[in-house]
């Protein structure tokens, strides 16, 4: 997606600039993968280690055990 978009709008001026472009789709792509990260995974593995910490506890208070041992 990104070189498509890159190719379309600046192939042109950038014709002779193979090493350029090739910088500047990898600066893209670690950019967007970036802010992917910051925007939806760290925020939703956040919210999801708070749960399973909340879910442990409660268990905790009320005496089950999350992994159920047979003697």
């Amino acid at each position: 997606m990104v070189s498509q978009i890159f190719n379309k709008y600046y192939s042109e001026v950038l014709v002779n600039h193979a090493t350029f472009k090739y910088l500047i789709y990898w600066g893209i792509t670690i950019l967007f993968s970036y802010l992917l990260y910051i925007l939806y995974e760290h925020p939703i593995s956040t919210f999801g280690n708070k749960l399973l910490h909340t879910t442990k506890m409660m268990y905790k208070r009320i005496g089950l055990t999350t992994n159920n041992k047979t003697n």
